[in-house]
């Protein structure tokens, strides 16, 4: 199947271009170039219209990631899975979970994503020893909203899980 043109937004920086290939396979081109700290991202992203919904001391611990250029992201649907089960789905696709910021960057400048297709990210945080997520789904009136929590999830079909590649 030739992959499907989704969306484009190349009048900010940094650019996202996302394609679907199939039903259950998303893949996204970042340019990435976002030096925030993952709170004063999410206080930006409140500014500009996201509900914001999370756990205080869970993005206390996400880290701050300095990577620019280019990445390529997978996303993949997981549907009826127990939250501790999600790691093999990633481990099937070869990928490893996309961190927050990776995440909260494609939703920011690429909003059309996450109006039709909800998305997160799942991994486990050492220090608290629990499983943890960053959500972000469309919105009605705002932007969308943000869930950054460390609560165990059954996440549905609707969901689309990001990731990077690790082979």
């Amino acid at each position: 199947m030739s992959p499907v043109f989704l969306f484009e937004d190349s009048a900010t920086s940094p650019s996202c271009k996302i394609e679907q290939h199939d039903d259950d396979i998303i893949t996204c081109d970042l340019t990435r170039q976002l030096t925030y700290d993952p709170e004063e991202l999410l206080r930006l992203m409140q500014e500009e219209g996201w509900d914001l919904h999370y756990d205080s001391e869970v993005v206390q611990r996400l880290t701050r990631v300095e990577q620019t250029g280019p990445l390529s992201i997978t996303f993949f649907r997981a549907a009826g899975l127990k939250g501790d089960a999600l790691p093999m789905e990633y481990e099937k696709y070869g990928l490893d979970p996309l961190d927050f910021m990776t995440l909260a960057t494609v939703n920011k400048f690429c909003p059309g994503f996450v109006r039709r297709h909800a998305n997160a990210t799942q991994w486990l945080d050492i220090e608290a020893g629990a499983l943890c997520h960053a959500a972000f789904t469309p919105g009605i009136t705002r932007k969308g909203k943000i869930h950054v929590d460390n609560d165990m999830n059954t996440w549905s079909g609707n969901w689309w899980f990001g990731g990077i590649c690790f082979m």
